[in-house]
């Protein structure tokens, strides 16, 4: 699986709304560049995503650096 990078809050809420991956569970990572724990964790998310082959899970980030409208 790969990891779709959600940029707006649109992107967001079709990915995530109302459940549209019914048959398997959405993880969703939300990071900052500017934090240590994110940039030591965003490429074991990213590790986990690509060996991921059971289809079960659909892989999502969104940096809360980005400005979304409502």
């Amino acid at each position: 699986m790969t990891v779709v990078l959600l940029k707006t809050l649109e992107e967001f809420h079709s990915a995530i709304g109302k459940n549209p991956h019914k048959e398997c569970c959405t993880i969703v990572y939300f990071w900052a560049a500017w934090v240590e724990p994110c940039r030591v964790l965003t490429p074991l998310f990213e590790k986990c995503a690509s060996e991921d082959t059971s289809g079960k899970l659909k892989y999502f980030k969104s940096t809360t650096t980005n400005k979304t409208t409502n």
